[in-house]
């Protein structure tokens, strides 16, 4: 579970990056059009999304299994 959590964070770091030099390419280089800037933007926006909630959930996982563990709880 630790392994998908990280890699995860690193897809969110990622995304995030490309997004940031997109963004920064598209100021000063005009190179696509605005419609097809704002379906990357979303695509990537979407990844982002899909893997932050699998990040939130492995660790919400992996929080449960240590508390079951200690007998937290049941």
């Amino acid at each position: 579970m630790r392994k998908l959590k990280t890699a995860c964070l690193w897809i969110c770091t990622g995304l995030f990056c490309a997004w940031i030099l997109l963004f920064l390419s598209q100021i000063w280089l005009p190179s696509w059009d605005d419609v097809l800037f704002l379906k990357i933007t979303l695509t990537m926006a979407g990844l982002f999304l899909i893997a932050f909630a699998v990040f939130i959930v492995a660790g919400q996982l992996t929080e449960d299994k240590q508390l079951r563990d200690n007998d937290y709880i049941n």
